[in-house]
């Protein structure tokens, strides 16, 4: 096992909440853009 120190353990747990944060973002994203293509469609379809 590998001994890390308290500030190696804050700068790997704050890469992963910096890397899930902006995977949560790109995901939020993504979704908005499918929501607004299925209301255009919709729209277009009435």
């Amino acid at each position: 096992m590998a001994h890390f120190s308290l500030d190696d353990l804050k700068v790997i747990t704050g890469f992963f909440v910096i890397r899930f944060y902006i995977f949560e973002k790109q995901q939020r994203g993504k979704n908005e853009e499918l929501r607004e293509k299925s209301e255009v469609s919709a729209r277009s379809q009435l």
